[in-house]
């Protein structure tokens, strides 16, 4: 009892009292260790107080719920339901960041480092909700609720507000969101890295690339005017995407404005870098792909009958599960050949890697062992490989050094331009090669960044991308439990959670599982890789990046050279050329903003469309693009709003004035119980129609046979013009089919 009088600073009166109820076993005094806290806390977060309530009475007796409510942080978000405001993010930044941050137990202040800025969508209920600190209505989806006719979300006195809403709604002058952009920054440091929210905003998906590029701007302005922000913590180095090729465009105007020169403080680093893209956004900062998700997409292109066309030779499914048969020792138990392939498990990062491994094997095999045509194709599955191996190194060998990471880094990208050069799409879509040149041009130009700030800082490569965000919407969905998904102020509520979680898997890692498919391996004796299970010299001063990248070009010739590839010109004069680099290796216009279809991120439910041209015409040339925003003006826009008026939860809903609660007006005339958007059905959900039944569009399918179908390995014979004067008949061998009925790999003869 003493200790806790003294810890709670408890006077005379209640001591006494306290001894009084001690005496009559009402009162049980108890000291807990900051593990039973944290274990507490974890408990009350992910199982509620039903939970917490039967430990507490158990023989375990953890905490109760008073007891942790001392360290229980309630940081409370500010989600944008209206538009995105300036200040919101702001206050979003002083609850993540604010020196009231740091109240956890054993916590202490971290050092400025560099961090990152993370966006992507979460799935969220179709559904309206009510704000009650603010009274008004969320989910309303950002892109078009400015343009509904909207007067404000606000409810008010009476439903008029509500009525008028619902009306929007239902002409399609706007939408209930079904996702929910969450932006988050992240530290790029060994402790605290975890993704910590700053921007909430329903969307239905359907914004420019405009917009986009507006919201971005507006995240890191306010991290560079918050006090809590850059001059507090470090300035962003960098905003990471997953693919999304909205996003994609938006950051490519917004990252590649201006140029490192003479006098930019990270010019002296990169100044002898030949090939190096050096286009950046404002203060040096760069555009980001995740890592897994390049993983994942290499893996699509390899699992469809696509595939990659490397030295003339199709790298697909089918040749895949030709080779890998043939490697010698290898345990297929856990993972099958069929199930490694499989194009509908599309996002599983763990049989990515493996797959990219085990291509990487195949270099192994003896290539005499093989006649000329199984030798051709284990020649370009080497070739393959030995770009793989490169991309994959960094990340998944935690005992290289930084200098290391960098050199394998820089020869997967010369790798990758070599044969992107040589097979153009037909290896690779243009967007997913942007995507990865970006990746490595990132983790490049971190390194002299972090150097400007303490070069004894470590660089972790594992830390670029968006994967804590990722980690942060996994944690959100562990707290729904049976109910995983939810709305706007479920959201706000469950990412407040996140966070108390977040600080005490930082401080006890073992207690948290992480997901299966997110796994970068799944090891015996390293079940999951952080930063801290890197073991090589991390430090910044520690890489030349002069000398990593000289050594790197060299030992990707010598790998060209090995294989047979020969390029027009090597790499020294190729990027002597003007505007010419590892991003646009023909020179001219980037990649990045191709017009046709990326099929990296294709599904078996078929491609993700391309940006209409109107988009790509306007999105051509950064320099050509105006960025500026006055936010002077908004911030004092904003600052003279108008006081919100004190409001009460219910609501008049006639002349005779009798009051409603307001949440039971938004539930009755937003009545969602007959929203096929909400089925756990796709076809229900997408066409409106069950898989009960024929379709008016659905074709039966056909018993193929080789008298009425023509199928994939086929041999046929063509007429072709070649040298454009003569003709002649080619006999070929069918590695792909791109056009036919749905699901089929076989169309009819007639329509061949």
């Amino acid at each position: 009892i003493f200790p806790n009088a003294i810890k709670e600073g408890w006077g005379a009166s209640k001591l006494l009292s306290q001894l009084r109820l001690a005496a009559d076993w009402e009162y049980i005094a108890r000291n807990y260790t900051p593990y039973e806290i944290d274990l507490a806390i974890l408990i009350y977060e992910l199982g509620g107080n039903g939970a917490l309530y039967a430990l507490n009475h158990s023989i375990f007796a953890l905490p109760s719920r008073n007891t942790i409510q001392p360290y229980r942080r309630q940081r409370r978000i500010i989600p944008s339901v209206d538009k995105l405001r300036i200040t919101d993010v702001s206050a979003n930044i002083t609850a993540m960041y604010g020196d009231h941050s740091n109240s956890e137990p054993n916590s202490t202040t971290p050092s400025r480092c560099g961090h990152s800025l993370s966006l992507d969508e979460l799935a969220m209920e179709r559904e309206i909700s009510v704000m009650e600190d603010t009274d008004k209505m969320a989910g309303f989806c950002l892109e078009h609720l400015k343009s509904s006719g909207l007067q404000s979300v606000k409810i008010g006195p009476d439903i008029a507000g509500i009525q008028a809403a619902v009306d929007a709604v239902r002409e399609g002058r706007v939408h209930i969101a079904h996702e929910a952009c969450v932006a988050a920054i992240s530290r790029l440091a060994g402790t605290k890295y975890g993704a910590k929210p700053i921007y909430i905003g329903p969307t239905c998906k359907k914004s420019s690339w405009q917009e986009t590029m507006r919201t971005i701007q507006i995240l890191v302005e306010a991290w560079k005017r918050s006090p809590d922000g850059e001059r507090k913590n470090g300035p962003l180095f960098s905003v990471s995407t997953d693919g999304c090729p909205r996003r994609r465009r938006a950051l490519f105007m917004l990252c590649m404005h201006d140029e490192i020169r003479p006098g930019n403080p990270i010019y002296e680093y990169v100044k002898n870098l030949p090939g190096l893209n050096l286009r950046v956004g404002a203060n040096n900062l760069t555009a980001d792909s995740d890592y897994k998700h390049e993983f994942k997409r290499i893996r699509g292109d390899l699992c469809s009958n696509a595939g990659m066309v490397i030295k003339n030779v199709c790298v697909n499914r089918e040749l895949l599960s030709l080779w890998l048969e043939r490697l010698p020792d290898h345990d297929w138990s856990e993972t099958s050949i069929h199930a490694l392939l499989d194009p509908a498990d599309g996002q599983n990062v763990s049989k990515a890697i493996k797959l990219l491994l085990c291509i990487a094997e195949l270099g192994k095999l003896d290539l005499a062992n093989y006649d000329p045509s199984e030798g051709a194709e284990l020649e370009a599955l080497s070739l393959l490989g030995e770009m793989f191996h490169a991309l994959l190194e960094p990340f998944i060998n935690v005992r290289l050094s930084l200098s290391e990471q960098i050199e394998s880094l820089v020869r997967f990208s010369h790798l990758l331009c070599a044969l992107y050069m040589q097979n153009g799409t037909s290896f690779m879509s243009n967007q997913l090669y942007s995507d990865l040149q970006t990746m490595v041009k990132n983790a490049i130009l971190t390194v002299p960044k972090v150097r400007l700030i303490n070069g004894r800082l470590k660089v972790y490569i594992c830390l670029l991308g968006d994967d804590v965000l990722e980690a942060l919407f996994g944690r959100c969905r562990m707290i729904g439990g049976h109910s995983p998904n939810c709305n706007v102020c479920q959201l706000r509520d469950r990412l407040a959670s996140a966070m108390n979680l977040d600080s005490i898997f930082e401080s006890h890692p073992e207690l948290e599982r992480k997901p299966e498919r997110l796994k970068l391996m799944r090891m015996r004796d390293l079940d999951h890789i952080r930063p801290s299970s890197f073991a090589g010299e991390l430090s910044a001063d520690s890489c030349d990046l002069q000398m990593c990248w000289s050594r790197a070009v060299s030992n990707a010739d010598k790998i060209l050279l090995k294989y047979g590839v020969k390029m027009p010109l090597s790499f020294a004069k190729l990027f002597q050329q003007p505007n010419t680099d590892l991003m646009r290796p023909f020179g001219g216009k980037y990649p990045a903003i191709s017009s046709e279809v990326d099929r990296s991120m294709a599904s078996p439910r078929g491609p993700i469309p391309a940006l209409p041209a109107s988009a790509l015409d306007s999105a051509g040339n950064p320099r050509q693009f105006s960025l500026n925003i006055d936010f002077d003006s908004m911030l004092a826009e904003e600052a003279s709003a108008q006081e919100m008026p004190p409001h009460t939860m219910f609501a008049k809903i006639d002349d005779a004035g009798h009051l409603t609660h307001k949440k039971s007006v938004v539930r009755e005339l937003f009545d969602m119980t007959h929203d096929n958007h909400s089925s756990h059905d796709r076809l229900h959900r997408i066409r409106g129609y069950t898989i009960g039944g024929k379709s008016w569009n659905r074709e039966g399918l056909e018993q193929a046979s080789l008298a009425t179908h023509f199928s994939l390995g086929n041999i046929f014979s063509t007429v072709i013009c070649y040298n454009q004067t003569h003709l002649g008949i080619a006999i070929g061998k069918c590695t792909g089919i791109k056009n036919g009925p749905p699901n089929s790999k076989s169309p009819s003869l007639p329509l061949v």
